[in-house]
């Protein structure tokens, strides 16, 4: 799946958190939340629960853009 940017970084914002909220990951990936859920269900996002709230693991994320800045 080739849907990530190139040519954007990392948001600052982000940089100091373990784990991003599906929003986050939305913005930061710029897809849908429809697509971050396939990705979860494809085991290419780490998804865990916190109660009724997902998130998910930063590595992951930067991981499947190809980044090494976060």
């Amino acid at each position: 799946m080739k849907n990530q940017p190139t040519s954007i970084s990392f948001p600052e914002q982000y940089r100091h958190l373990q784990d991003l909220t599906v929003s986050q990951v939305c913005q930061v990936l710029q897809i849908s939340q429809p697509t971050v859920w396939r990705l979860v269900k494809q085991g290419m996002l780490q998804k865990y629960s916190i109660g009724r709230s997902a998130r998910i693991r930063i590595e992951s994320v930067t991981k499947l853009r190809g980044d090494s800045d976060a």
